[in-house]
């Protein structure tokens, strides 16, 4: 058999163990090792099993996943999701659907502090779900709107999607990183005057809250505080070019660390904070090894050179090759999480758009807007599911019908990214 077939059987077989609840990392890094057997031979396959599992995570880049995942864990515990979320209630509650609003704002300023989408979610679903039930807001929106904003969590930077990417592709994640910005805050307007035009359309879906007053929106501010020094210790030392990526990933842990000590003082809440970024680091790291595993196996397969001549040879524009890529990121987020679907698509992907001259960093952007879909796309929806555990009482369907609308607002903003790819390029070549 032709190696290349192999490689192909061997992507459908991952599908296929994952699908069946076999551990990511397990799936991956199991069928790398059998296909790498099966092509170069048993000693060959047990060079790469004993060699990738350090070779894959002894990156000085790599560092910078579990110190963003420690600031935003510390973040979450200081208490400062709840003053994003006061700030966007006090600023935006005046707006028809204002309160759906403010949770939209309140999770982009929480994103720039956390990096995670499923913590975005958690987070603001805690405060927001309540809030809007209280003032009579429809389920289903008031549901969507915090699954669909905490999507915020994984562009607007510091993105471990985006870090992922970088790695993965080699790509400049300092770059990266600030090209998530102006996409991120776009998608979050997007989201907002979505709500808004739904809210006039259908005064029943969100009832008007009392609009706060000028003192009280003012004094909002002081909230802000925390959110605005972490955003600067992270994107401002990277943007002035004083830290590296990893560095500044360091120093913002160290500041969320200060804020959570003079804020929170709870040595159980440190110790829950440190274990769950540990364990989620773990759990990436696992992949990691696994898809570096299944990456060495699919190229002596040649399946990254046949993909990428395949589709460059396709007798169709470059834009329809993106919508074949963006139909394979539909299909895959219905079933796997972003991680996976990460390290299984990069490798086909990223030689062909480049190949077809589309920017890394621009496709970068791309693909982590795909992967906020995925996360709220049925039957899995990762962030569909956080806010069901939130809310229990809620039908599962009526929180997946609450972000449709969002989906629908996301393709439009995928749509400006592709015709305007400046929205993702400016920023980083502006300040790079």
């Amino acid at each position: 058999m032709e190696p290349q077939w192999v490689g192909f059987i061997g992507i459908g077989a991952v599908l296929l163990l994952i699908l069946a609840g076999v551990p990511i990392a397990v799936s991956l890094g199991t069928i790398g090792l059998v296909g790498t057997m099966v092509i170069k031979g048993v000693s060959v396959g047990l060079d790469l099993g004993s060699i990738i599992p350090f070779s894959s995570v002894a990156s000085y880049l790599l560092t910078i996943i579990p110190l963003f995942l420690l600031m935003g864990s510390l973040a979450l515990g200081s208490g400062i999701s709840k003053d994003a979320y006061n700030i966007g209630n006090k600023w935006l509650s005046f707006l028809p659907g204002g309160l759906a609003s403010a949770t939209v704002a309140g999770c982009a300023l929480f994103a720039a502090t956390s990096g995670s989408s499923v913590a975005t979610s958690g987070a603001m679903g805690k405060i927001a779900i309540e809030e809007m039930k209280r003032y009579g807001y429809d389920q289903k929106l008031a549901c969507g709107c915090v699954a669909a904003g905490g999507l915020l969590g994984v562009m607007i930077p510091p993105s471990i999607i985006l870090v992922l990417y970088g790695v993965i592709t080699e790509e400049s994640i300092g770059k990266l990183l600030m090209a998530g910005f102006i996409p991120g805050f776009l998608t979050a307007g997007v989201f907002i005057l979505g709500i808004t035009v739904m809210a006039i359309g259908n005064p029943k879906l969100a009832p008007r809250a009392a609009a706060a007053s000028l003192k009280e929106r003012l004094h909002s501010l002081k909230g802000g505080i925390g959110i605005f020094v972490l955003m600067l210790s992270v994107l401002g030392t990277l943007y002035a070019g004083l830290l590296t990526p990893t560095e500044a990933g360091a120093f913002g842990a160290f500041v969320a660390f200060i804020f959570f000590v003079f804020r929170n003082r709870e040595w159980k809440t440190f110790v829950a904070s440190v274990k769950e970024s540990s364990q989620i680091t773990s759990t990436i790291f696992g992949i990691i090894v696994g898809a570096s595993i299944l990456g060495k196996f699919l190229v002596l397969a040649k399946v990254p050179l046949y993909t990428s001549r395949f589709m460059v040879g396709l007798d169709v524009s470059p834009v329809v090759v993106l919508l074949l890529i963006v139909f394979v990121y539909l299909l895959l987020g219905m079933f796997l999480d972003p991680v996976s679907i990460l390290v299984l698509t990069l490798p086909l992907f990223y030689p062909v758009v480049t190949k077809l001259g589309y920017n890394g960093i621009w496709f970068g952007i791309f693909v982590t807007l795909m992967i906020e879909v995925s996360l709220v796309t049925p039957p899995v929806g990762f962030n569909v599911f956080v806010i069901k555990s939130i809310a229990p009482e809620v039908p599962l369907e009526d929180v997946f019908r609450g972000v449709t609308m969002f989906l629908v607002m996301m393709m439009i903003v995928l749509i400006l990214l592709v015709v305007f790819p400046q929205i993702a390029l400016w920023l980083p070549n502006k300040l790079l």
